[in-house]
């Protein structure tokens, strides 16, 4: 890369192309100094440039993606809750209802109950 280079963090081989498909891979640094290496920028510019480009901090978003996640397997799978933290890297299940409350106002459970219950209505 170029002095002065315009460098895009949602296209081509980036840190965000990193994120999206690793969204459970547990951190061995922290998640902006991982993904500051990856695209060959300091930690400051990679959280700048991250959040001119999606809006939020590498945190944020990546939280935002595990719960999306946990969202689509509540709603088109009937894996237990026990195991959607662990698979979409929010942790044990009191994590994942503590993620669920902050961001939805709502447990995994009730979340799964009204979603199905709404699917049943529109069929009925």
């Amino acid at each position: 890369m170029e002095q002065g280079e315009e460098v895009s963090l949602v296209g081509g081989d980036d840190a965000l192309d990193f994120v999206a498909p690793n969204v459970v891979v547990p951190a061995v640094k922290t998640l902006d100094d991982h993904l500051a290496e990856r695209a060959h920028m300091s930690r400051r510019t990679l959280i700048r440039r991250f959040r001119e480009e999606t809006g939020t901090p590498p945190m944020t978003w990546l939280t935002d993606a595990r719960i999306d996640r946990a969202r689509e397997l509540l709603e088109a799978t009937t894996v237990p809750i026990e195991q959607i933290g662990r698979l979409t890297g929010l942790g044990a299940p009191a994590s994942l209802r503590a993620a669920f409350h902050r961001h939805l106002g709502t447990s995994p459970q009730e979340y799964r109950t009204l979603f199905r219950h709404k699917d049943e209505m529109a069929d009925a």
